[in-house]
């Protein structure tokens, strides 16, 4: 199925673009508001819950997501495959390591496909605060273009959930499809930091509208929880 897939294909990609620029580009550093932890959320009926104590978050997904491991010998041939058609998204990934990386697809036997098709989330050690979580969201989005051409910057801000104000960044990007070609693909990135642990998760809707990606991005982020 994974081969079959191009959702699949695109959320670990997406993953590998947005945190190998923050990797990069060294802006995990300063001062500011740093996340609480929270309980769990309790779960809504027809949902289910992701990640671990031992990962140290959780999160609540509708019912019909499958985890993907990054390191699958047919992801990591599918990455390679991306990284030719969109090299520059491609050369960014490729810089950062993918064993941080966590991503959710919907899995197209199951899931309703009326509801976007990946989460992803990358988990990697942090050297502070984010600070500002507004002007962190500027300034990440306004070097995304560069690293991702193609990419349109929808909104850039922070906004508040149950952890604390945290960064927010709704974009546009031209997706590889099946047939060969691109879709515009709406996608909402967060980023949470913690106890010098940082979470970038991104919620990628392939082609579907605006509006309907940033429903679920507002779902998912409010369900995030710090375990540790």
């Amino acid at each position: 199925m994974i081969n079959q897939t191009a959702a699949i294909r695109y959320a670990a990609l997406l993953a590998g673009g947005l945190a190998g620029y923050l990797a990069v580009s060294g802006i995990f550093a300063g001062k500011g508001a740093k996340l609480e932890v929270k309980p769990e959320p309790t779960l809504a009926q027809g949902h289910v819950r992701a990640g671990s104590s031992q990962e140290g978050y959780s999160l609540v997904l509708p019912k019909g997501w499958v985890r993907i491991d990054p390191k699958n010998p047919q992801v990591q041939a599918l990455l390679e495959e991306q990284r030719q058609k969109m090299k520059g998204l491609g050369d960014v990934a490729k810089r950062f390591d993918l064993s941080s990386y966590v991503v959710y697809a919907l899995d197209p036997t199951t899931a309703d496909q009326a509801i976007p098709r990946s989460v992803n989330l990358v988990r990697r050690e942090s050297k502070g605060s984010l600070g500002d979580p507004a002007e962190f969201a500027k300034k990440l989005s306004s070097s995304l273009p560069e690293q991702i051409p193609g990419t349109q910057i929808l909104a850039a801000g922070a906004v508040d959930v149950p952890i604390g104000k945290v960064p927010r960044i709704v974009s546009s990007i031209p997706a590889p499809d099946q047939s060969g070609g691109t879709q515009p693909t709406t996608t909402v990135s967060y980023v949470f930091a913690h106890e010098g642990t940082s979470y970038n998760l991104t919620i990628t809707g392939m082609g579907k509208e605006r509006s309907e990606v940033e429903k679920l991005g507002e779902r998912i982020a409010n369900s995030f929880r710090v375990l540790r």
